[in-house]
């Protein structure tokens, strides 16, 4: 009788556990999480993957909207709020102010996706070569 009762419990706890995991399935599938990466962002030749760096010549500022040019590929990015900026000057990184950006730097911008948006949140100004 006793090997009948945890036989029992065996499968209950199984049961139980299948539809738990059903129900998570069915939360996250229902909202995804904030972070999807497009997948047309996967092969650019500017960002790296789901969330990362992005590197390119600056070639608009519109307000916060910074877009990124490279061989042939454009890509906009939006500089968060309070996002840093620093500058790349002899081998090491210096803090810099976000008005020392300029049209025609090449920059790298670590971002990652929101809401289909890439939201940038470290901006470098790096050397002229």
């Amino acid at each position: 009788m006793a090997k009948n009762i945890s036989l029992s419990s065996v499968v209950i706890l199984v049961l139980v556990a299948l539809v738990i995991g059903f129900l998570l399935g069915i939360m996250i599938r229902k909202n995804p999480p904030a972070v999807s990466c497009p997948i047309s962002y996967l092969d650019s030749k500017i960002a790296a993957g789901w969330g990362g760096y992005a590197i390119g010549d600056l070639k608009e500022i519109s307000g916060k909207d910074f877009t990124l040019s490279s061989e042939g590929e454009a890509l906009k990015i939006t500089i968060l709020e309070g996002a840093r900026t620093r500058a790349l000057d002899n081998g090491k990184l210096v803090d810099a102010k976000f008005e020392d950006i300029k049209v025609g730097d090449k920059i790298e911008i670590k971002f990652a996706f929101s809401d289909k948006k890439m939201l940038g949140s470290v901006v470098t100004i790096l050397p002229k070569q």
